[in-house]
């Protein structure tokens, strides 16, 4: 550059104000070298609206507010020796999944739906293959296209919660169970457990189908409904339990019927004690009566909104009512041959293609079931409490209730975007130490309180998958040293594995969430 160029350039002044208004950008980057002052000399000549440095990658962002005058100083800037390169940035698009009916999933991608497309985008939505969803219901077409690598499959392990149910005669390598048949197929022969299936958790981004909800959870496939579409309290009560016992950390029964059950009661009680959120459909009559289970305190009662967001005619309502999600023409998956009972069946969940879009509460509580996956694989020291709060917390209309509404349609976006933000308010602190804990140093692990409570209700302390390991309460609180003290066994009396380790704790003054580490 000639000396009398190098004369002319002034400062530099990085222009703020015009901000907003600034909406084409040009990318520069100067050749290894080159001076500071003669690079912010260069670029104040190109008349910007306002410029800001990649420091790491040495590029400078420079907007103006027309695209002509952008394409002016790419010009500008590639007549200098300095300058390694300059072009007018370049527009790019979210990948949407590439399955091939995505566009017709008005629930996940529509202006009035879960804002799924928008949540992907969040580190960590995709969800993890650890949190299993159980789909007790028709069973599941576990050799569907956009199901068959999405099945989870028993290999004999014992899960974290130490609840072996081998003693009860179940056999492993399966991919659930079949309470209707009492074998270890629980293929699906009416339709409805697949298309729930679908709207959960199908493969996504795999040129096939649909997309799912939750891109890595896996479904357990736990059949008590019938050919019909009709089963037993009884069968679903031990549904429950055996999804306790294999590890599942989300139930989704898109079933009920109009009266309580005290042994279901009993069933979702234990499995919400145990960590498990359970999702349920609120009902199909129209009238102002959540249908059981989704009338039990343990289970989080789903209803169905349309595509104008409005609940949907058939959904039922009431004060236990928590929430909608999309129920009306939901694309999923069903069997492509007719399973069986479909000629018996008036719901007629079956097609040639492998896709059908059907309507009901049961088309909406699975979208909740995924998101409780992924807010579970980001956080898997929620309790089902936790996950509640925060799907509650997206509502459209929140912190607004209805009988009719709930706190209105949840949005995943919001709900995974701010999944802590209820978090930092947390009255209780708590100090784990030491932290990592040698448990071959012989000594324990305290959580010591500030300020000191008179009371803990409870130390819930779980692994890295959300398996509840053990449970402290106020009989291990010293409250002259305002700690409690763990010697690293879980509730059997074992020691815990090396890994990392969550805790929730709760007091007379608040709440606490942490983690810490174990090394043997």
């Amino acid at each position: 550059m000639s000396d009398f160029r190098r004369a002319a350039l002034g400062t530099l002044f990085f222009l703020q104000a015009a901000f907003l208004y600034a909406d084409e950008s040009v990318l520069l980057k100067f050749k290894e070298g080159t001076p500071e002052n003669i690079q912010k000399n260069l670029v104040s000549r190109s008349t910007p609206t306002a410029v800001s440095l990649m420091e790491e990658i040495s590029v400078w962002r420079i907007r103006f507010s027309a695209e002509q005058d952008a394409l002016n100083a790419v010009n500008f800037f590639q007549s200098f020796d300095e300058t390694e390169y300059c072009y007018k940035s370049q527009r790019r698009r979210a990948f949407a999944p590439d399955d091939p009916n995505y566009a017709s999933q008005w629930g996940l991608n529509g202006d009035n739906g879960i804002k799924m497309a928008q949540a992907w985008s969040i580190d960590g939505s995709s969800g993890s293959a650890s949190i299993i969803i159980a789909v007790i219901d028709s069973g599941v077409d576990y050799n569907h296209e956009d199901l068959a690598s999405k099945i989870w499959i028993n290999a004999g392990e014992i899960p974290a919660n130490g609840l072996d149910d081998d003693k009860n005669g179940y056999i492993d390598d399966y991919n659930g169970y079949d309470w209707v048949n009492n074998d270890n197929d629980p293929l699906d022969d009416n339709g409805h457990g697949t298309h729930v299936s679908g709207i959960a958790a199908a493969a996504t981004n795999n040129s096939t189908g649909i997309a799912g909800v939750s891109i890595n959870s896996r479904i357990m496939a736990l059949k008590i409904l019938d050919s019909f579409g009709s089963g037993d309290e009884a069968d679903e009560a031990e549904a429950i339990l055996w999804a306790v016992r294999h590890g599942a950390r989300v139930i989704n029964l898109s079933l009920g019927a109009d009266s309580y059950s005290a042994t279901e009661a009993a069933a979702c009680a234990y499995a919400f004690e145990h960590g498990v959120f359970i999702a349920a459909a609120s009902g199909n009559d129209g009238t102002p009566y959540i249908s059981y289970p989704a009338g039990l305190s343990s289970a989080f009662s789903v209803g169905a909104s349309d595509s104008a967001r409005n609940k949907a005619a058939f959904s039922n309502y009431g004060p236990n009512l928590d929430v909608l999600a999309p129920g009306v023409d939901i694309l999923s998956t069903v069997p492509d041959t007719n399973p069986g009972g479909a000629s018996n069946d008036s719901w007629d969940i079956w097609d040639a293609s492998g896709y059908l879009s059907k309507a009901g509460t049961s088309m909406a509580t699975p979208f909740v079931a995924g998101l409780a996956s992924i807010i579970l694989s980001i956080r898997p020291d929620y309790g089902p409490g936790d996950v509640a709060e925060a799907i509650r917390r997206s509502g459209s209309d929140y912190p607004s209730f209805t009988n009719e509404k709930g706190y209105g349609v949840i949005n995943a976006n919001d709900c995974i975007a701010n999944l802590n933000a209820h978090i930092a308010s947390l009255a209780q602190k708590v100090t784990v130490f030491p932290n990592p804990l040698r448990t071959s140093a012989g000594v324990t692990l305290k959580f010591a309180f500030s300020p000191a409570p008179s009371s803990v209700n409870v130390v819930r302390i779980f692994d890295f998958t959300g398996q509840e390991v053990v449970k402290l309460d106020q009989s291990s609180y010293y409250p002259s040293s305002q700690l409690i003290s763990w010697d690293g066994k879980n509730s059997r009396g074992e020691k815990v594995a090396t890994g990392i380790y969550f805790y929730f704790a709760e007091t007379n003054i608040g709440q606490s969430k942490g983690h810490f580490a174990i090394i043997k």
